[in-house]
């Protein structure tokens, strides 16, 4: 998620793409509510959205869960060149439930020689949400 790699796997059987010729975008957007994850799981009720740039860059990706108003959207800017490969230098992740956003988290500054702790716990009250 942090490095521009989509959550679900895309193909042509399961997405459409749409071109912007007024800004050399495109869209890459699910053809049915049915998605398979990169690890080959099966999330039914959902629709993706990928936003590319002129250069292949995901620029925004947003899963919106069809039967709630609850959405993902995970927004990268500020492209860096890391060693030969390019990288998001920030990232915005939004979860939303309408109407309210429930997490929004900003992630910047990419060094991939750097071990990372990403742990988080779920305060009292709260309840794990799956999608």
């Amino acid at each position: 998620m942090f490095l521009e790699q989509s959550l679900f796997e895309l193909n042509s059987e399961n997405y459409k793409l749409l071109a912007s010729s007024l800004d050399n975008m495109y869209t890459l957007t699910s053809i049915n509510n049915i998605l398979i994850t990169s690890t080959a799981k099966t999330v039914k009720g959902c629709t993706h959205t990928l936003e590319i740039d002129g250069s292949f860059y995901v620029i925004k990706e947003l899963v919106k869960k069809i039967d709630i108003s609850m959405r993902l959207t995970i927004i990268h800017d500020d492209w860096q060149k890391v060693g030969d490969q390019l990288f998001p230098g920030k990232t915005d992740i939004f979860i939303n439930e309408k109407p309210y956003p429930v997490i929004s988290i900003t992630v910047g500054g990419i060094n991939i020689n750097k071990l990372i702790d990403t742990s988080f716990f779920i305060q009292k009250g709260y309840k794990e949400r799956s999608w």
